[in-house]
């Protein structure tokens, strides 16, 4: 069976947004065309060293002070950015949650691990989008890992990972406000990723 389209009206309440999967740059990429539904004034990507067009590049998370209101901000590959502290927890990515709760920001983190974010943190993501990934790196007790076991009867779920094409992800939403959104979807366009040059096309 073909996953429907993705609707944007299923963002109108998520403002901070996670994207798991084991390709980074599918992420990256990914993240970009969600970025594109929120109609915020300015963009901006926070990563070690990528560059997206369209958004102001920053490259250190002390910068994050001065973004603006009316901000869609993507943070990629959040847990080298903001890896656990001494006492195992996410303080420094907490000041960003409070942060975009604060303004008016729309928070994208992407992510190919899990392991590096503690429950109380993630519990304050509102949505996820899982892209191809192996269920058994999951960190236990995590919520995308109990986003998949809810989803389990889907046959592209199963005991070792999720079967997805390059333009598929399951969506979980922790606060749906109607049954059976949490699925399998498609997205209206094409994610390509080529190893030289990336690029996102129309179909």
């Amino acid at each position: 069976m073909q996953p429907e389209y993705f609707d944007k009206q299923l963002l109108k309440h998520v403002q901070i947004l996670g994207i798991i999967g084991n390709n980074s740059m599918e992420n990256l990429y990914t993240a970009r065309y969600f970025a594109s539904q929120y109609d915020m004034e300015h963009k901006v990507l926070l990563s070690n060293n990528k560059k997206l067009d369209g958004f102001k590049s920053i490259f250190s998370k002390e910068d994050l002070m001065f973004i603006e209101n009316n901000t869609t901000l993507i943070v990629h590959d959040y847990q080298t950015i903001f890896p656990r502290d001494d006492r195992k927890s996410n303080i420094k990515l907490r000041e960003l949650l409070d942060m975009v709760i604060d303004k008016n920001i729309m928070l994208i983190l992407t992510s190919n691990s899990n392991t590096e974010v503690d429950r109380k943190t993630e519990m304050r993501v509102d949505a996820w989008i899982i892209r191809q990934l192996r269920i058994d790196l999951l960190r236990n007790g995590s919520i995308v890992k109990i986003a998949l076991d809810e989803m389990k009867n889907h046959p592209d779920i199963t005991s070792f990972g999720i079967r997805v094409l390059q333009d598929e992800f399951f969506f979980y939403d922790l606060y749906p406000t109607e049954l059976g959104v949490n699925t399998k979807y498609k997205l209206p366009i094409t994610i390509d990723v080529p190893v030289e040059q990336h690029s996102m096309s129309e179909r």
